[in-house]
């Protein structure tokens, strides 16, 4: 990787931190993003769209990120969009963009749901299907909640190849302690917590004023269920992308910098 381009990735990584602390509304922090992205794109930086050793083209990328809830692989994630452009995919806004659309699959899971029922893995596997074949994601994407399970990794090898799976790993202590330090705005919905990125005045939301939440699920009991079924879920799953040497695991007890920065030294390594 060039030098030049260290310092737009630094700057970009902090904008994205402002943004997130401050709210994507304020257009000043929107318009210097952009400025940096395009400039990121430029032939300063046209080095580093190299796709790690063994992908199919210059710039492909296609990973998979898998980790805990609390682990931050969100905030890694929307960072690491920004550093290789190519799109943040979840499972969760797939839901919201088909239900609330109202596609033909966003149709079936609403009914499901008002049944009270499971989504079934068909289902969720024919929105991501979808989703990988848009345009933007044709070189690269990264999968966030998807796939959970060994079968749903077995059809994603239908749909396409990974190059990497991200494992963000974090001990339980600190897992309880993010997240059941998260507080919710009940208008807008924005999230804070009390110990890594604390609201301006203790309890009200920086946005409106109103009165921070905690959610039945961010209360310690919750939290220690909620991490108990995923490492049951997933170690299968963790196993599996071992076998097939496709893991990559990161440290993500540490502040959001610095797990960011072991994933991009994983996935584009100074020359």
């Amino acid at each position: 990787m060039k030098k030049t381009a260290e310092m737009p990735i630094k700057i970009i990584f902090i904008i994205l931190q402002f943004n997130h602390k401050f709210g994507e509304s304020q257009v000043f922090f929107k318009i210097i993003r952009r400025i940096l992205v395009d400039g990121f794109r430029s032939s300063e930086c046209a080095g580093m769209g190299a796709g790690p050793k063994g992908s199919d083209e210059e710039g492909e990328m296609k990973l998979m990120f898998l980790g805990p809830p609390g682990a931050g692989k969100g905030t890694a994630a929307e960072s690491t969009r920004v550093l290789l452009r190519v799109p943040h995919i979840s499972t969760g806004a797939l839901f919201r963009e088909n239900t609330e659309g109202e596609t033909a699959l966003g149709l079936q899971v609403k009914a499901i749901m008002k049944r009270g029922d499971l989504v079934p893995d068909q289902i969720t596997v024919a929105m991501v299907r979808e989703r990988l074949s848009r345009e933007d994601a044709r070189k690269g994407f990264i999968l966030d909640g998807f796939p959970r399970t060994i079968p749903q990794a077995e059809e994603l090898k239908g749909i396409s190849k990974l190059d990497y799976v991200i494992n963000f790993i974090c001990g339980e202590d600190e897992l309880i302690k993010r997240l059941s330090g998260r507080r919710s705005c009940p208008r807008c919905g924005r999230i804070y917590n009390i110990i890594l990125m604390p609201p301006a005045v203790e309890g009200v939301c920086d946005d409106d004023g109103v009165e921070l939440t905690v959610r039945e699920d961010d209360r310690e009991e919750s939290v220690r269920r909620r991490l108990t079924v995923y490492t049951q879920a997933t170690e299968p799953l963790i196993e599996w992308y071992r076998n097939r040497g496709l893991i990559r695991d990161v440290d993500a007890a540490r502040s959001p910098g610095a797990v960011f920065g072991s994933v991009k030294e994983l996935l584009l390594p100074a020359e």
